[in-house]
């Protein structure tokens, strides 16, 4: 099997392969709120409802100093967001379950959330 391990994109088609995991809006809380707005005091009218909704507008935010990526996958209408890490990322002495455990504890330590995490591969045409 073949494993494509980074962005491809062309014409007519886009990839987006990591280990991760979907984070459901319905995942971000007041503390995720709260964090939004202490990094940006120009959103101090932001509701939880609006985060939630606009997720991937917000998300730079949380993962910023982290390894984490993130796509939206080929729709903005879901509020879902794909996060993990490249496998291109992964070091040579990793193993695959020390791997999956690090992107695991990015995204608790980033988005004070637990998921379970694994190999996602999404793929979609523009237009």
């Amino acid at each position: 099997m073949k494993f494509k391990l980074d962005f491809v994109t062309n014409s007519s088609s886009s990839s987006f392969v990591v280990m991760g995991t979907y984070i459901d809006s319905s995942l971000i809380t007041e503390e995720h709120l709260d964090f939004v707005k202490i990094k940006d005091e120009h959103l101090n009218n932001l509701t939880l409802d609006d985060l939630r909704n606009d997720i991937y507008e917000y998300i730079v935010m949380f993962i910023e100093e982290s390894d984490l990526d993130y796509s939206t996958g080929d729709s903005w209408e879901d509020n879902n967001v794909i996060l993990g890490i490249k496998y291109s990322d992964m070091k040579s002495n990793e193993t695959l379950d020390d791997f999956k455990d690090k992107v695991k504890k990015q995204i608790k330590y980033t988005m004070n959330i637990d998921v379970e995490v694994g190999h996602i591969e999404e793929c979609w045409r523009n237009g």
